[in-house]
């Protein structure tokens, strides 16, 4: 009967542990949202949650990493992973060249003419 209830009680806290871990890991807090000076493309930078938890110096809020997505429409054009989430703030477009171009540096390149992921710093 001892053996029941601790078995009881350990699946309950597994019931109750995973979902709090895969939201805490998973990258669904949105940190920044910018769109493309033609209107046509959106890139938005994820961060995990366990980084808020997380206490950093005055000013340094912005230093957690993250994934950078951009987007054309509701399409994915790729994802990237970048050491800081403050890379994003220098995203650079490239609209008037061919192909067209997004790029965060040490972050990746983006070929938006072909919704792609071109290039990703250290992968």
């Amino acid at each position: 009967m001892k053996r029941r209830w601790l078995l009881i009680l350990l699946a309950g806290l597994f019931i109750v542990a995973v979902p709090i871990a895969i939201s805490l890991f998973s990258p669904i807090s949105e940190h920044w949202r910018t769109t493309s000076p033609d209107g046509a493309f959106i890139v938005i930078a994820h961060t995990q949650p366990i980084y808020s938890l997380i206490g950093v110096m005055p000013g340094q809020g912005s230093d957690k990493p993250g994934r950078v997505t951009v987007y054309r429409g509701n399409q994915s054009c790729g994802s990237a992973w970048v050491p800081m989430v403050s890379f994003a703030y220098d995203l650079r477009w490239e609209l008037d060249t061919k192909p067209r171009r997004a790029e965060i540096r040490f972050g990746a390149t983006w070929n938006l003419d072909d919704c792609a992921i071109e290039y990703v710093f250290g992968g």
